[in-house]
This record gives structure tokens, sequence and C-alpha cells, in this order.
């Protein structure tokens, strides 16, 4: 079953709006983090901590993984409204891309200051009011 959740900027978000660019440099700074981890417990921590390699295409990236345990998550902003990324598991998804993408829209919502909407519906706001 096709589930998401999002990402929304609010009025005191570090950017105005999302771009596919902005989107791609946070996931490029969540691998060099989770890299300097593994540095740091001389471990190989970058491969699991994302196990995805990325495919970019005009409005959306696609995180596909051959990791066992792992499928795919697709990032999608929204041409209507671009304060809105939307976080979508399709229907091959696996239990391990859910928690994935709980912790990705998590750290997009707290590098960008923003809300996320989980999949249960349920709002969390990284920013103070």
């Amino acid at each position: 079953m096709l589930s998401y959740s999002a990402v929304k900027l609010s009025d005191t978000s570090v950017i105005s709006k999302i771009r596919i660019e902005e989107a791609v440099s946070c996931l490029e700074y969540y691998r060099e983090q989770t890299g300097k981890t593994g540095d740091q417990l001389q471990w190989h921590y970058r491969a699991a901590a994302f196990p995805y390699e990325m495919e970019i295409n005009a409005n959306t990236i696609e995180l596909r993984s051959s990791e066992r345990g792992y499928s795919r998550i697709v990032l999608g902003i929204d041409e209507k409204n671009d304060s809105l990324l939307h976080i979508i598991l399709p229907n091959d998804a696996a239990f391990a891309d859910k928690g994935k993408a709980n912790e990705l829209a998590k750290f997009f919502a707290k590098t960008w200051k923003a809300e996320i909407i989980l999949f249960n519906g349920r709002v969390i706001r990284q920013y103070t009011k």
C-alpha cells in the first residue's frame, strides 16, 4: 500500500522554498555526517546508515537500494506548493524503508527548521514558534 509523509516549511524555516538542489545537498550532508560517525567508531557506518543510490529527476529523487531489507523511497517536490517535500513509500517498499524515511524526514525538518507530517498523520514541529 502506497504511503507518504511530508516535510513542510514554516515561516521560521532557514530556506524559503524547497528545490531539488536543497534536498540533494541535505542528503549529501546526511551521508557526510554518518561517514564522520563511522570514522569515529572505526566502522563503515555510512553504508549502513544510507544504503541507497540516488537517481535525480526534475522534481523527484528516487532512493534505490540493493541491500537486504531495503527497497526504495521516493522524494518529490510539490509543483504547486514549493514549501512541501513529499516522502513516498511505493508499494514495493520494505519495512526498513519506512524507518529510514522517518529518519530522513526528521533530518530534513531539523536542518531546515520545518515540520513533519508523519505517515500516521501526526505533526512534529522542528522549530520554535
